[in-house]
């Protein structure tokens, strides 16, 4: 489901065509990001069929639908709701749709790979390229094998090759992964199909986004693995909290070698005034500490007695 007008993808209508009397938003943000010198990436997930049960926009998935030769294969061998990044079909889609959004005139693109996932299972090509490398039957090993996990990780990261060519055709633009499943320090390993190290040697990403279940441990790592040239933004969760644990959390990422945060779904941090007032003004690394000392005044509640001289301590109060 794509907000801009596509060829590709569906839009908002039942019909997926597109009404000549919308706005389109990708055009609209993109003019107020350039008009206030703000960068704005357009953000992909794969999310194929979604759930097959519901039939709301986002899960329309009529390129899934049209295409179940590609889909992804369970151990088992069943099709899942899906397609597999191992096919070139597959990756050519998506393309498309990455391209459709550079058209804008947008800086780079994010691409998140904390949904929809794995990107690759036990597809006919998958088993048959493993059993060649290693005259073993991907499905009689764990998943988490890092010889399994380092063949999967290669269709990924052919991907993002081809991302990386992508914006290369429109120099300066960038390229943002939202990584995840990293949740504890070990250098060198492969994680749920997952190859940073080896996208920071090419050089695939300009920005690390951290699902929040990354280990802290690995900011500086990757950073230093990239001499500098990656930056790394952390999430932020769960999305609400105390404001003085956001800016608590904040101190310890900075130190950690972040060099911002991931702040989703803005609209469901807003409950409290109180976090609000911390969570938006993270990024002034000088004034945290301020914030941890500050924060837990901003939000406070007292016990009302008394309300138009009627005693209220008994007063109905549930609901």
């Amino acid at each position: 489901l794509c907000l801009f007008k596509t060829r590709y993808g569906d839009t908002g209508n039942w019909d997926r065509s597109w009404d000549p009397n919308w706005v389109d938003p990708l055009a609209e943000f993109t003019r107020l990001a350039k008009a206030s010198n703000t960068k704005i990436f357009a953000s992909l997930r794969m999310i194929g069929g979604g759930r097959p049960n519901a039939f709301n926009p986002i899960n329309w998935g009529r390129f899934y639908w049209e295409n179940q030769q590609w889909s992804k294969i369970d151990r088992d061998g069943n099709a899942c709701s899906n397609v597999s990044l191992a096919y070139e079909g597959v990756r050519r889609h998506w393309l498309n749709l990455m391209r459709e959004t550079l058209d804008y005139g947008i800086d780079g693109l994010q691409i998140h790979f904390n949904r929809c996932h794995p990107l690759v299972m036990y597809e006919e090509p998958v088993l048959e390229s493993f059993q060649e490398k290693y005259g073993i039957d991907g499905r009689t090993i764990p998943e988490e094998d890092q010889r399994w996990q380092e063949h999967v990780a290669g269709y990924v990261t052919q991907f993002l090759r081809e991302v990386r060519a992508l914006l290369d055709e429109k120099p300066g633009r960038e390229l943002s992964i939202l990584v995840r499943g990293f949740r504890e320090f070990e250098p060198g390993s492969i994680r749920l199909e997952s190859d940073p190290e080896t996208w920071i040697r090419e050089g695939l990403a300009d920005y690390f986004f951290l699902d929040h279940a990354v280990d802290p441990g690995y900011l500086r790592y990757w950073k230093d693995l990239s001499e500098g040239r990656l930056k790394v933004y952390a999430s932020l969760m769960p999305r609400t909290q105390p404001g003085e644990e956001f800016a608590k959390f904040a101190e310890s990422l900075y130190a950690a070698g972040a060099d911002g945060f991931c702040v989703w779904d803005c609209e469901r941090r807003i409950q409290r005034q109180s976090e609000w007032n911390v969570l938006k003004h993270l990024g002034h690394r000088e004034r945290l500490p301020d914030f941890v000392k500050r924060a837990p005044d901003y939000y406070r509640f007292n016990k009302m007695k008394f309300m138009r001289g009627v005693n209220v301590a008994y007063s109905y109060k549930d609901g």
